[in-house]
């Protein structure tokens, strides 16, 4: 069998118990580790996932036995958890939704009854991170503890002699560990995000790799700059690590991850001229806007008929951008203050923290149908569009990259560079006046079209989001590297 990664993922910002303080940003540290992981192993995880309500006591412990029940000798085994931790009688433990103050003895979760039940399950390689701790000292917004400290004892004892065991804690027993508004997550979890994202390159070992060592000298180096920049007053946190260091821990490789981000890089000067695009069409009469009995399917085009078709087809892409819009909630996750949606006249947009999305009709070249294309643009951040929930949105509306250029391409003497090279010559289409070419890459089924100031590239079977851009890098390259230069800034 091969190897899997299963997540035990818990996150506990809201408490039943109203003298329980929330804490501020779990349940975006937990989804955000969920989605971090995703994007890192290609099989995609297994995860369970409990946010506050859902992760009371008997519920965690229950699901946690099920979830290492599962667990093969060959899996690697990720568990994370945001909320309160407190120590009881000298024993650490966590805290769970249905925790109440007045009981905490019987109303949290041991620790070490946790750390049994992982000590029992088949895998060899099991990952802690804890964002838990706790002081004496009094609550204050930002801070993730409720009463005296959590020691380390006990994830000390569970890593010892353990060679594929690792824990990390975000602070010691006598600190406290820290949030902030400007980050949205607890300061500790936020920087393990940044490594497992990989934007953070002090993080890495030999380039693509993270391990125990070098992910705990990355929050050991971070962590206390970050808590004095963020949090009011002389506040101290320090990054722990358990774990054998005689045998070194990969936590994470992230050669395909990088890879994904060099692809978007790879095309990235032309990322910021670039439509993603889709189009749809019909017939006008079918537009839920057009009355049979009192509206006539036009006969040519011009701007009063195209006027006319934006009319009885503004329902139709009002309907569309909104759906388009509860899918990115869905996907990205966005907040309600992260993304808006607007629409008018035939027209809608939806502005986001990663690119913006719009949706048009408009009337076709055949007078009596219509288009309506949707376009992503602005990418203000390009690798969103290599991720899974991207994917997850646009695959059933877009199917090409356009890119705009300022300066058109000759296309004639393109035609000509091609014509002398027999890989590209055999599958090269353009008119008789030389205004447009076509290049048929056989290898990746893309099609790469000139013609004025804009290419288009697509694929000629259709094919996923991730493989259209990756495509498109090698072939543009590949076209360079042959001295047929078609963007700005490259090599020729």
């Amino acid at each position: 069998m091969g190897e899997h990664t299963h997540l035990f993922v818990v996150a506990i910002e809201t408490y039943q118990d109203a003298s329980i303080p929330p804490v501020k940003f779990a349940e975006a540290d937990g989804r955000d580790f969920v989605d971090a992981w995703r994007q890192l192993v290609p099989e995609q995880p297994e995860v369970v996932h409990l946010e506050s309500a859902k992760a009371t006591k008997t519920t965690i412990m229950s699901r946690l036995k099920t979830f290492c029940d599962h667990v093969q000798k060959s899996d690697r085994v990720v568990v994370f958890f945001a909320g309160h931790g407190v120590s009881i009688n000298s024993s650490s433990c966590i805290t769970a939704h249905d925790t109440l103050h007045a009981d905490l003895t019987g109303t949290t979760i041991r620790l070490n009854d946790l750390l049994d039940l992982l000590k029992k399950c088949a895998s060899q390689r099991v990952l802690l991170f804890l964002d838990s701790c706790s002081s004496g000292v009094p609550i204050d917004a930002n801070m993730r503890s409720i009463t005296s400290s959590f020691s380390g004892e006990e994830l000390k004892a569970f890593c010892k002699d353990a060679e594929y065991r690792v824990g990390f804690a975000s602070c010691r027993a006598e600190e406290v560990s820290y949030s902030h508004s400007s980050v949205g997550h607890g300061l500790w979890t936020y920087l393990i995000l940044r490594a497992l994202r990989g934007e953070a390159n002090e993080a890495f070992e030999k380039d693509a790799l993270i391990t125990g060592s070098s992910l705990q000298s990355y929050l050991a180096a971070n962590l206390p700059p970050l808590v004095r920049n963020t949090v009011t007053g002389k506040k101290s946190q320090t990054a722990c690590f358990f774990g054998n260091h005689t045998k070194e821990f990969i936590v994470a490789d992230l050669k395909d991850l990088l890879q994904q981000k060099a692809t978007v890089a790879g095309i990235s000067v032309a990322m910021a001229d670039s439509r993603i695009v889709g189009l749809r069409n019909g017939k006008i009469k079918m537009l839920s806007g057009f009355l049979k009995k009192s509206h006539f399917v036009p006969d040519t085009c011009n701007p009063a008929t195209d006027k006319f078709v934006k009319s009885v087809g503004s329902a139709n892409v009002d309907e569309l951008g909104k759906e388009i819009f509860e899918q990115l909630k869905k996907e990205f996750r966005y907040k309600s203050k992260e993304v808006n949606y607007s629409a008018d006249s035939g027209e809608c947009s939806i502005t986001g923290p990663d690119f913006s999305v719009g949706v048009s009709i408009s009337q076709d070249n055949d007078p009596s149908k219509y288009v309506i294309e949707i376009e992503v643009t602005d990418f203000h951040k390009p690798e969103a569009v290599m991720t899974e929930a991207f994917a997850n949105v646009f695959e059933d509306y877009c199917d090409r990259i356009v890119i705009e250029l300022a300066h058109g391409v000759d296309c004639e003497s393109r035609i000509q560079q091609l014509e002398e090279i027999p890989s590209y010559r055999d599958n090269l289409h353009y008119d008789a006046d030389r205004t447009w070419f076509s290049l048929e890459l056989p290898d990746t089924n893309l099609v790469v079209r000139c013609q004025g100031n804009e290419i288009s590239i697509q694929h000629s079977e259709g094919g996923d989001l991730p493989a259209l851009l990756r495509d498109t890098r090698d072939a543009l390259q590949g076209l360079d590297a042959a001295g047929i230069k078609l963007l700005p800034g490259t090599s020729r």
